[in-house]
């Protein structure tokens, strides 16, 4: 990286699709490969034969032809694609920053807007892990009351996360995150007594353009992140051009105790484990408990249930799904503009197929945060089951940018929808990614699983099924066929017979055996 990208930062998907264009270029099989070999987990690796070559074979090369490779014309062929691929990710991150924000003709955020923002999790002062949620909250927040803000282009919560109690440079950092303007701070607590510092810096000169300290008790501390909002967009009014932005924070609850479960809960469930996600819940009901018109902890509450139906955690699906839709609806209701809410809503009306109404709350997502990246990858689901698979890709590019560092759901769904464009090759890369992230995850490895077998790597397709089953030998694939809220039934029935292909019914019969 260091030799070919000096001083950039490039992912690993700039990698892969380099490694794709030169197979398709000299007509490799992955599968079979002559020329470049995958090595799972490690990298590519060059397999046709090399020699050195002597200025006598070099002039044999120009006037004869030669089985060999590389021939010279191959060898600039490589040259020039590289070339382009190097001249074009350095083009991509040192010129796209600079650009002003702005939308597309469907109205989406231009995300390689110079209007960037992220907000690094605060630093917890009184050093006991136990008070991380506390100071992850007041982030969170400050996070959430950006992204309500036209023309802010602000970074999703996992990718800023990512540089917890990490000593990285600032630049680098925005590098990283193609951010301009960075906000980071700390937070301590002392018994009622409150102080929070923060600052603002802009990530191309250094310099700080704004910082405060603020001092309260407890009770002030809704007051106190609005005023540390209302300061930083003061500062943003002029680089947006766009005055009047201020506005005065909703108080998510009266009841400080309440909150204090909600900040709890919210940190336990970012976790996204099974038994993560049932403690959270217990977190948000006990915060509802004091206060019933918490529309944040309903909002929070309804995802938990979602997500146990999407993980086949639930023994009632249809009961489970029809208490997170409940559960949105008593959110939306309370009045309180809430982007989880109409999240959570648009999940259960794609689960349940009713794909219109999960597109207009996906849109009602983004109206209420157009920063919010998972409104951007409801959207993009909602495309591909429904046979949009390259708009779906399009879209998860955008939440990709929005979330640069993202959790392995991102890897997944871009498989799923390169799969249905019968793209096996770049899918199997998309799944494998994601396992590199979350090797527990049973939906990605079922997804490998198709998609070897789809392409006829059987064995590659029998071993992740075998898996799948050693973990967990009370895995269904009865549930697989349902699990996946296809509308075209074509994609549908390929994705049944690539599990046919990879065996689980096969398996699963002998393991109850």
């Amino acid at each position: 990286m260091e030799t070919v990208w000096p001083g950039s930062v490039v992912g690993d998907e700039a990698i892969n699709n380099a490694v794709n264009k030169l197979r398709r270029a000299f007509e490799d099989n992955r599968q079979n490969p002559r020329i470049i070999e995958t090595l799972p987990k490690i990298g590519y690796r060059l397999i046709a034969p090399v020699k050195l070559a002597s200025r006598e074979s070099v002039a044999q090369a120009n006037t004869a032809e030669t089985a060999s490779f590389p021939s010279r014309k191959s060898l600039l062929f490589v040259t020039a694609i590289l070339g382009i691929v190097m001249v074009g990710a350095i083009f991509w991150f040192i010129y796209f920053p600079k650009h002003d924000t702005s939308t597309d003709s469907a109205g989406h955020l231009d995300v390689f807007a110079g209007n960037s923002i992220a907000v690094l999790p605060f630093e917890n002062l009184n050093h006991d892990p136990a008070q991380d949620y506390f100071a992850d909250g007041m982030s969170d927040d400050l996070i959430t009351e950006l992204s309500k803000i036209p023309g802010l282009l602000v970074i999703s919560r996992s990718s800023s996360y990512a540089y917890r109690n990490k000593s990285d440079d600032i630049r680098q950092i925005a590098q990283a995150l193609n951010a301009g303007l960075i906000i980071e701070g700390s937070v301590r607590r002392e018994n009622d007594k409150i102080r929070i510092n923060a600052q603002l810096v802009d990530t191309n000169s250094g310099h700080h353009l704004w910082a405060d300290r603020f001092d309260g008790s407890s009770d002030q501390v809704f007051d106190l992140q609005d005023q540390i909002t209302r300061q930083v967009v003061t500062v943003l009014e002029s680089r947006l051009q766009t005055p009047g932005l201020v506005s005065v924070q909703v108080k998510p609850t009266t009841n400080l105790v309440a909150y204090d479960l909600f900040l709890k809960g919210s940190g336990t469930f970012q976790r996204f484990s099974k038994d993560d996600t049932f403690e959270s819940r217990r977190y948000f009901e006990q915060a509802i408990d004091l206060d019933p018109d918490f529309s944040g902890a309903y909002a929070m509450l309804a995802w938990t249930y979602v997500f146990e139906y999407m993980n086949g955690w639930s023994q009632t699906p249809q009961a489970t799904l029809e208490q997170a839709l409940k559960l949105a609806n008593k959110s939306i209701a309370i009045g309180k503009l809430s982007a989880v809410a109409h999240f959570v809503k648009g999940l259960v009306y794609r689960e349940q197929k009713k794909f219109d109404l999960a597109m207009n709350e996906a849109k009602r997502v983004l109206e209420v945060e157009p920063s919010y990246a998972n409104g951007y990858v409801l959207m993009a689901t909602i495309l591909y089951y429904t046979g949009k698979p390259q708009e779906g890709l399009d879209m998860l590019g955008t939440a990709s940018r929005l979330n640069p560092i993202h959790p392995s759901n991102y890897p997944f769904h871009k498989g799923q929808a390169l799969f249905i464009l019968k793209r096996y090759d770049e899918a199997i890369e998309a799944f494998r990614s994601g396992l590199d992230q979350n090797p527990t995850s049973q939906r990605l490895r079922v997804w490998l699983a198709a998609t070897y077998a789809q392409i006829g790597l059987i064995d590659e397709a029998t071993w992740e099924a075998s898996e799948i089953l050693s973990d967990d030998p009370k895995f269904s694939p009865a549930n697989l066929e349902t699990i996946f809220p296809f509308q075209n039934t074509e994609d549908l029935n390929r994705f049944n017979s690539a599990l046919k292909k990879a065996g689980f019914r096969h398996l699963a019969n002998n393991q109850n055996n």
